[in-house]
């Protein structure tokens, strides 16, 4: 049973990256399927022969972040509640309080998520402990560490190859989105220099552990007797491994990812032990010296010129609006409002669009910083808990290196350690121990690192490990209390696969009013059948919700969402369906309007949400509140007002009617005025526009529509003095703006001032080359002069 246990834990190893950083339903189940096995057959070998277990370091605050966990799960009286969450119960009470008053609810804002966790939290937990038990043997250990070695250097060259040769292909077969920025195996590049920078600390140990002796003599004589050693294949081809994996990660273009290896290498370099490590081989220098000479040149073959391209990009990307500052921005003020027991672990996705200042077509699922995902979704405490381990886990590293006298456990432990400082640095800038692969690595150089240190690689002297054995009883107790949790664990994970198999073809091709009957019932069959195997996942039903709603069964479809809203009351779009379910079925206005506001509070930059809203209420024959909701969200979602135009034209909104409820917004505005141009109300434009530019003018951050706009009215009426005037103003608050150029190039052009125009398309070409049609007209313009 022991070699079965150590053989699925190897492949595990291999497994977990290999399937897509283990991130789909299928893969997380085999993941937590081999983790589990290897476990109970390690644990059936010990029992079998009275093998005892070793104990294992920081368990105890390990074991803590697993119970806290599982508590944010525990339904609570609302009061309680709001003693320890007040945010968690005011959402609660405007949510799903709505259908379910006085209804206890636990901690997490979606229990989905938090159980698999929990899920994750075993796993990672199981790894850790039985990576220190395995590795307690000397020779697991060597064959560990070289197959680690293997892996990481073969799949490296993959990855790199695969760069070179596909394009937009994981794994070399699997096509993923023109968005994505496939590397190896992983749909985000970052995802994948996270684990080659966990891997390459250890094999970089590993090339200083197997250092060739020293050679004497003459040039040829060295390089001669160097190949005659009996070490000199390993160390060549770990040495060759650790160069592949760095120049991986360089082809990557992960930022993050070439910052925190480089920081890795500088690291573990200088913390090497020199002395008897041994005095007899070609020294540490040397050997650091030969790697970074051959990194330089493998990164000078790749191109120093994609590296200060993707570099350059920075700045841009750190204040594009989408970019991660306004991720973190958006995420401490979550934080904020849930300090102590946070939103709930794995809830990120659902707070965070109440918090999101800007709409981007999609939820943000993660924060791109693990730390501040922390804080979101386990508040102070999980905070606390965390610290507590790293840091019980760093003093207990600190004080056994201190003691040990073995230079090579010495090295790999130090290799094992920067692996772990690597990702932890990364982790402030992306969300690699999110995936679930990546969590499973840091846990498995947590488990790496204590075995390493407290192991003896001579196998002539005893003990084998430092690590004290379990009491007698340990083995049993250990075995029960795995199955325990482990099993009902696994039968999750298999639902939630057997569930996607089920439903995800569903959710992907969604049922509409022309789907006939017969299939729009069997989707709901579908989705009740997967929301039974998967009972915590909303998704499934929310989709029976849908089909049950176009089918006519409104009181099925109310029923489908409040149980959906149950398990994940933030979702905006569930609360407002929701709301019009629970209205036909009941006719319950208030209740029905409650559900669809707090639809638009839960994602307030949602265009969608305002439009459910507006439209339910004119459909209801209430045109005030309809409009006053169009209002709000064509202030919340400026760049989406031509959609709300749409819908007041739909519900027989006169352009008058629908411009005095306009917010003084200098695009909504502008966007009006172009509304109007053809609907008979034409003569107003000239207003609109005004009214725009003036908005524009105590803006902060205007852009440059309402002007153009206005000028191009102008130049329409021949009215040039006007439109020059106006854009001079536009360009002293807006300066090298390219549509401004442009225009005052063409007004001056049409004004038969030539010399001028020149001038501004001169400038244009310099600012924007190739903007428009702005070299033939500088052409035109030339070849006029010159006749």
């Amino acid at each position: 049973m022991l070699p079965a246990s150590r053989i699925l834990f190897l492949f595990l190893l291999a497994f977990s990256p290999l399937a897509f950083g283990s991130v789909e339903p299928w893969a997380f189940f085999i993941m937590v399927l081999l983790c589990g096995l290897s476990i109970c057959l390690y644990l059936t070998h010990c029992l079998k022969h009275g093998q005892p277990l070793r104990r294992v370091p920081c368990i105890m605050p390990l074991s803590l972040i697993g119970i806290y966990v599982a508590i944010q799960m525990i339904p609570l009286p609302e009061t309680v509640l709001g003693l320890i969450s007040p945010a968690t119960a005011t959402v609660r009470h405007h949510t799903a309080g709505i259908l379910f008053p006085g209804n206890p609810w636990p901690i997490t804002l979606d229990i989905h998520g938090t159980m698999f966790e929990l899920v994750r939290w075993l796993v990672w937990a199981g790894v850790y402990w039985l990576t220190i038990q395995l590795l307690t043997d000397r020779t697991m250990l060597r064959r560990t560490l070289l197959f680690l070695a293997l892996f990481g250097g073969v799949f490296a060259l993959s990855s790199i190859l695969q760069y070179i040769l596909t394009e937009d292909r994981a794994l070399w077969f699997r096509w993923v989105p023109d968005n994505a920025m496939v590397f190896g195996s992983y749909v985000c590049h970052n995802h994948y220099a996270g684990l080659m920078e966990m891997i390459f600390g250890p094999v970089l140990a590993l090339v200083f552990v197997y250092r060739p002796p020293r050679q004497f003599g003459t040039m040829r004589e060295k390089v001669l007797g160097l190949f005659q050693e009996e070490e000199t294949p390993l160390f060549m081809l770990l040495f060759t491994g650790a160069v592949i994996m760095v120049l991986s990660v360089f082809f990557s273009l992960s930022r993050g990812g070439i910052l925190c290896i480089l920081l890795e290498t500088f690291f573990l370099i200088p913390a090497l032990p020199g002395g008897s490590l041994s005095k007899r081989r070609v020294s540490r220098k040397t050997s650091a010296w030969l790697f970074l000479c051959a990194l330089l040149m493998a990164v000078t073959w790749f191109g120093w010129e994609r590296l200060d391209a993707r570099f350059g990009e920075l700045p841009k990307n750190l204040l594009a609006a989408y970019g991660r500052p306004r991720f973190w921005q958006d995420s401490l003020r979550a934080a904020s409002d849930f300090p102590l027991t946070g939103a709930g672990f794995g809830a990120f996705g659902d707070i965070i669009p109440a918090y999101q200042q800007v709409f981007f077509m999609r939820i943000l699922d993660h924060a791109h910083n693990d730390y501040i995902e922390l804080l979101v979704e386990g508040g102070a405490i999980g905070v606390l808990l965390f610290a507590a381990f790293f840091i019980c886990f760093f003093k207990n590293m600190a004080n056994t290196l201190k003691k040990r006298r073995d230079k090579q456990a010495v090295v790999v432990c130090l290799g094992a350690v920067a692996g772990i400082t690597a990702i932890l640095c990364h982790s402030l800038i992306d969300f690699n121990l999110h995936i679930p692969a990546n969590a499973l690595y840091l846990a498995f150089l947590c488990g790496l690192a204590v075995a390493t240190a407290n192991t003896r690689f001579n196998r002539y002297i005893p003990p084998r490990t430092y690590l004290e054995t379990v009491g007698p009883n340990g083995t049993k107790l250990g075995l029960a209390l795995w199955l325990l949790l482990w099993l009902p664990c696994l039968g999750l994970s298999m639902g939630q696969w057997a569930a996607s198999l089920y439903a995800d073809p569903l959710l992907k091709a969604r049922t509409d009013a022309q789907t006939p009957p017969a299939a729009s019932e069997e989707t709901f069959r579908s989705a009740m059948r997967a929301a039974a195997l998967s009972p915590l996942n909303p998704d499934y039903r929310e989709l029976a919700g849908d089909t049950a709603l176009l089918s006519g069964k409104v009181q099925k479809a109310a029923d489908a969402y409040g149980k959906a809203l149950f398990l994940s009351p933030t979702r905006s779009e569930t609360l407002q369906k929701a709301g019009n379910a629970v209205f036909q079925a009941t006719r319950n206005v208030k209740r029905a309007d409650a559900l669809m506001a707090a639809g638009i509070k839960m994602y307030p930059t949602r265009p969608g949400a305002y439009g459910y809203f507006a439209d339910f209420l004119f459909k209801t024959g209430r045109k005030k509140e309809a409009l006053s909701v169009v209002r709000d969200g064509l202030s919340a979602a400026p760049s989406y007002a031509d959609i709300f135009f749409g819908l007041m034209r739909y519900a027989g909104i006169t352009p008058a009617e629908m411009y005095s409820i306009l917010p003084g917004d200098s695009a909504v505005l502008a966007k009006f005025a172009s509304y109007v141009r053809n609907t008979g109300y034409d003569f107003m434009r000239e207003k609109i526009l005004l009214k725009a530019v003036e908005a524009a003018s105590h803006e902060p951050d205007p852009g440059p529509g309402p002007y153009t706009a206005l000028a191009w009215l102008y130049i329409g009426q021949k009215n040039y003095d006007k439109a020059i005037t106006l854009l001079e103003r536009a360009m002293a608050k807006m300066p090298d703006r390219p549509e401004l150029l442009y225009l005052m190039g063409r007004t001056y052009e049409r004004s038969h001032i030539n010399y001028k125009a020149v001038e501004f398309y001169k400038k244009l070409q310099i600012i924007a080359p190739g903007y428009r049609d702005t070299a033939r007209r500088l052409e035109a313009l030339a070849e006029g002069q010159n006749r």
